[in-house]
């Protein structure tokens, strides 16, 4: 998850029947894992909430739910009696076919099934989402509503439904209530991108200065990449809306002047980007975002990018000193600090990491991830008492996170096992030590 910084939210009735462009909610069905795709971002809407964390330009240390979490299937009940264990198994029997029609792209057929499958299982949390979603994507605004409401009865404090009922509101110019959510939403993830790009369309629309550019430029490459999406497949709709001259200042604020000149260009090289990156391509990666750079952009996001490629390229030395000209240009964002010792500490570098990483744990002394990290510094860095201290508090708070970040990088896993308490945090994990 990102850090946070605040928000807004407010519309005419020319958001009636407009949400749909704002919050696109595609479900997918593969391999027996449901996620919902918000925006580009893989979410588990029934996974335990996890801990609000650092990870925007650090995806080694993304949390389960914002990789690819695999959907829990309990069902939590606010009212009512439960489903006895037939009428159970028999609403996921429905689920499963519901998914096969949404995987299909045949909205009605899904809804039908799962409108049955409600009426054996009326508080099934992942119906209620599907039904929530698919009546959304059909324009059924008040039902979308309702279904949203009863979620959010045994979720309240699920953003990205919070922000998928935000969207059935506006269509509905119901504005009073949903800018109730939307505040909301922002309290319990102000870094949330669809509630930020939202209020930034709002904003511009009302003429309300807002002084978000921060926010903005500071966007991984990931998320330019999503809002590029947005951008160039909801076109005609934003202009409709906001007018050619705030459509235009809008694509200017998300993806920074230079980006912003020829999205659908800007889109297609940063899928290449990403796509070279993912193949560990990383020399024709860092040349395809050189044309960015020469041309002049200057987001956090393709230089950030550029720097950890020059590293995995090789050119250490090089890929380091761009690091640390974007934690001086950011000095207050623990992010830059997170991500900058991550690199210094892969690098060996653990006397820079440890300062790097202090620095930004007094940034935000309450991030786990930063704890975690700086724990690993220690430990490799011969500081084993500390780095113990920090390890057993973290795995007694965020236990399953802990497992999570140690396993998404080989080095981040052999500075937890180095030190001698190993084996007890293991047990806690629920691994067993290699010596059982």
């Amino acid at each position: 998850m990102r850090l946070k910084t605040p928000l807004i939210f407010l519309r005419t009735l020319m958001l009636i029947g407009m949400i749909m462009v704002y919050l696109p909610f595609v479900w997918v069905s593969a391999k027996n894992e449901d996620v919902i795709v918000v925006d580009g971002l893989w979410i588990d809407p029934l996974s335990e909430t996890a801990e609000k964390c650092i990870t925007a330009g650090l995806p080694e240390l993304l949390m389960p739910g914002e990789a690819r979490q695999i959907s829990a299937m309990a069902a939590y009940y606010s009212r009512g009696p439960r489903p006895t264990t037939d009428e159970l198994n028999q609403a996921n029997e429905y689920l499963q076919r519901v998914d096969a029609y949404i995987q299909a792209g045949d909205w009605p057929k899904a809804f039908l099934e799962v409108r049955d499958a409600l009426a054996i299982s009326p508080n099934h949390l992942a119906l209620l989402s599907r039904a929530a979603m698919l009546s959304l994507q059909m324009r059924q605004l008040d039902r979308a509503d309702l279904y949203f409401e009863r979620f959010l009865e045994q979720r309240p404090n699920d953003v990205h439904h919070i922000a998928g009922r935000v969207g059935a509101l506006l269509g509905l110019a119901r504005l009073k209530e949903a800018e109730e959510w939307i505040e909301r939403g922002l309290k319990l993830d102000p870094g949330s991108l669809v509630l930020r790009f939202h209020q930034l369309c709002i904003h511009l629309i009302r003429e309300v200065p807002l002084d978000d550019r921060g926010f903005w430029s500071r966007r991984p490459l990931e998320d330019l990449y999503r809002l590029s999406i947005l951008l160039t497949d909801q076109r005609r709709e934003l202009e409709r809306m906001l007018g050619p001259k705030d459509f235009r200042e809008l694509t200017v604020r998300v993806l920074g002047p230079v980006l912003s000149t020829q999205p659908a260009e800007t889109r297609a090289a940063l899928e290449k980007i990403l796509q070279l990156r993912q193949n560990g391509q990383f020399k024709e990666a860092r040349m395809a975002i050189e044309a960015f750079l020469r041309l002049g952009a200057n987001n956090y996001g393709i230089r950030s990018a550029f720097a950890d490629l020059l590293i995995r390229e090789g050119w250490s030395a090089e890929g380091l000193r761009l690091w640390k000209a974007l934690v001086e240009e950011n000095k207050d964002w623990p992010q830059a600090w997170l991500s900058y010792g991550h690199q210094l500490l892969r690098n060996q570098q653990t006397t820079e990491a440890v300062a790097a990483l202090r620095e930004g744990l007094r940034l935000a002394p309450d991030e786990a991830v930063l704890r975690f990290v700086l724990a690993c510094a220690l430990a490799r860095s011969g500081q084993i008492e500390e780095a113990q201290n920090l390890f057993g508090q973290l795995v007694l708070s965020h236990p399953m996170s802990v497992r999570a970040w140690m396993e998404s990088d080989p080095m981040l896993e052999r500075a937890l096992r180095s030190v001698p308490q190993a084996p007890n945090y293991l047990r806690a994990m629920n691994i067993p030590p290699e010596s059982e």
